[in-house]
């Protein structure tokens, strides 16, 4: 599952967490998520990484989104891990 995940949290910390097998960031706070894990457990995971009151949000992402003035590559790499449609 391919996830859109707005976090303090570094690259490297997101690909820590046990279930997770790529992270490309997208911008500064945000990046997508490639994980076999439920968004919700991805979710708490990435909680628990961070504090309590910081800002966080997971969603699925089912199709590649419209941007602009992201990171290089980051098309790309949706469009790789994503089906499409």
């Amino acid at each position: 599952m391919i996830y859109l995940a707005l976090t303090s949290a570094s690259t490297g910390d997101v690909l820590a967490i046990a279930g997770v097998d790529d992270v490309h960031r997208l911008c500064t706070g945000a990046g997508a998520v490639d994980a076999d894990l439920s968004r919700s457990r991805l979710y708490h995971r990435l909680k628990d990484l961070r504090g309590r009151d910081e800002p966080l949000l997971v969603a699925v992402l089912e199709e590649v989104p419209k941007f602009k003035a992201m990171e290089p590559g980051a098309l790309a790499w949706l469009r790789e891990h994503l089906p499409p449609r």
